[in-house]
Formats: C-alpha cells, structure tokens, sequence
C-alpha cells in the first residue's frame, strides 16, 4: 500500500518555519513538553507522529519513549524506518548523525516530517498521551517478560537435571513432568541434557562389566 509518498522538496514551507513554532507544534500534537529540538533525537516523537497519521501502522509498542542513550535512540529510529519502508514512504534516515542530537540535523529532520504532516494530516481525533501510555505499558510488560527468560530457563534446566538423575532408565520420559508452558526450543535443549544424564549410568556399568572381565 502506498502512503503519501510524495517527495518534501528543501524549498518547501516547513523548512522556513521557527524552532519554536515547530516545538509548540509537536508539543501540541503529541501533549509534550519539548523545550529543545534536540530532545527529538531519541526518534519517539516522530513515531507517534506518523502513528497519527497512519493508525496501526507503527509498532508503538516497539518504541523506548524513556530513551537516554544512543543505542536506544538507534533502536526507535529503526522503528520509524521500518515503518516509512512498510508505508512506501520515500525518506532516508541518517540515524548515525541523528542520535548524535545536533541541533542542524535533527531541526532539518523535525522540519521535514512537519511538512510530511501538513500533506497528509486528515484531521482525525487522536488522544496522543493515552496512546503513548498504553505504549509505554506494552513495551515495558514485554522488557520484563524478556528478562525473565533466562530465570526460567535456568529454572527448567535444573527441574531437568534433577528428574534425569533419578530416573536413570533411558525409557522414563522427566520432560512429562514439566510445565506445558514451557517453550518448545527450550524443550529441545532440556531433553538433549536428559539423554545425555540417563545414558551415564549405562555407559558405567558397561565400563565396570568390562574392568571385571579384564580381572577374571
């Protein structure tokens, strides 16, 4: 599908407009409190804008609206790319200057997506500081969930190791023990460690059959 891709020539209004009618803008679209052009670094603002303009159509979810670093600053602008991508949105992104947050480069930037804005603005209601917030909630839930896994595997791992140890039979299956919701992947990799533990008891007797053979 094909949004607005027309291309925003250097010459055209946007690029003549203010620092501060550009701020007043974003802050009242967005219900921001943007004193600087150069808190636009962080490329959250203008995935909230394009998600004004296009409903659905950027993973809000995706976007650190906290975001303090470089690194995550990268982060949301791979956002707002995907999503120019996605829309056919004919615009490239230095993010490397970007995040930097140099006045020049991110003010050319915010006038930009402003005279994108006014091309393609219809009009429509949009709570922006509810949207963000539910945003906020998603990408934090998900941050959380990401952080435990590691518990949870180390967690399965040692239920496992645990269940091999005493059930050294090679036909008794301890992965039935376990949770139904843990991973399939995880699974795997914890039922390649049960067969490695269940067979040592068979491979030592094997070996001391062989030492008392010897000895006879």
């Amino acid at each position: 599908m094909n949004y607005g891709n027309e291309v925003v020539g250097m010459m055209e209004g946007a690029y003549f407009v203010s620092r501060s009618e550009l701020l007043t803008w974003l802050n009242e679209l967005l219900d921001l409190n943007y004193n600087k052009i150069e808190q636009t670094a962080s490329g959250a603002a203008h995935c909230q804008v394009l998600d004004y303009l296009y409903p659905n159509q950027v993973p809000l979810q995706k976007v650190n609206f906290s975001a303090k670093h470089e690194y995550e600053f990268e982060r949301n602008w791979k956002v707002l790319q995907s999503a120019f991508t996605r829309l056919n949105i004919v615009k490239a992104i230095d993010i490397n200057k970007l995040v930097k947050a140099k006045y020049q480069d991110n003010l050319e930037f915010v006038q930009w997506m402003k005279c994108f804005f006014d091309r393609n603005n219809h009009g429509q209601p949009y709570d922006a500081r509810a949207r963000r917030e539910e945003a906020i909630r998603l990408y934090n839930s998900n941050r959380n969930t990401a952080a435990r896994q590691p518990e949870v595997f180390e967690a399965v791992s040692r239920t496992v190791m645990r269940t091999a140890a005493a059930n050294p039979n090679p036909n008794v299956k301890p992965m039935s023990a376990l949770t139904s919701a843990t991973a399939r992947g995880k699974e795997n990799i914890a039922r390649s460690s049960v067969n490695v533990v269940s067979s040592a008891p068979n491979q030592s007797h094997a070996v001391l059959q062989e030492e008392n053979h010897n000895l006879k």
